[in-house]
This record gives C-alpha cells, structure tokens and sequence, in this order.
C-alpha cells in the first residue's frame, strides 16, 4: 500500500510572517517551499505545518474555522491528476463531499474536500519533476 503522508495547512495572507510565529512558538525552523507564498515547519518527513497563501480566487480560505486543514499527500507523480482522480473517487465513496473539484496547479494536483462531519481537507498528489 502507498504511503500518504499527514500534515496541516494554514491558509494566509501572510504566509512567511505567520509560519515564522509558528516556528517560534514550536521551537521549529522554517523552510522556503514551492514559491514565495509557500512555507513549512517540518518536524519529521511526514509531519510538516504548510503555510500558504490562496490565490486571488480563494482569499476567502484565510478567513474563519476554513484556514486551516488536513492535508493527505500521495507520492509525486509525473500524471498527478491521474494518480488524485482515483484517490479522489475513493474518498467520495466513503463520504466525502467536493469543496472544489480535483485540478492540476505548476505544483501538482489536488482536490478540496469536506469530511461527513464538514471539516475541510485538502488531497494533494505533487508533480514528480525529473532532473537531469
């Protein structure tokens, strides 16, 4: 069985301000992440704190009980829109509900999803990038 890593996402308008409070408050370090609206604190390779800032369309993920949520990773993939599609269909069949549907982003692919009980999570599949 493949291996989903487990973290939290806090959605932001000031992304590095906010992780760098976090750290502080932990005792973390921050980490750059994939641009520069994008920071971690990672405890170990599975257990990391993604502070995020939504695009334009979604500023309202910074606001309220929605700013922050799970997030499941899957392993990066070349097609990762294949790889959460199926993931994705999976999660409907045990109860999930579609908050947005699954979309490719320079990142990879996710999908937002609420829970039975209405608590947002996010299913994330990173796009494998090949170096030479």
């Amino acid at each position: 069985m493949e291996e989903i890593a487990t973290s939290f996402l806090i959605a932001s308008t000031n992304p590095k301000k906010l992780s760098e409070f976090y750290a502080l408050v932990c005792n973390g370090n921050v980490s750059n992440g994939l641009n520069s609206n994008h920071y971690l604190i990672i405890y170990r390779e599975n257990l990391k704190i993604h502070f995020y800032k939504p695009s334009m369309k979604h500023q309202s993920l910074c606001e309220g009980p929605s700013s922050s949520a799970l997030c499941f990773q899957k392993e990066s993939s070349l097609d990762p829109l294949l790889k959460l599609k199926e993931w994705y269909k999976e999660t409907l069949a045990l109860g999930a509900e579609v908050l947005m549907e699954p979309k490719n982003e320079f990142f990879g692919a996710e999908a937002w999803m609420q829970d039975p009980e209405g608590n947002s999570f996010l299913l994330l599949v990173p796009l494998l990038v090949l170096t030479n």
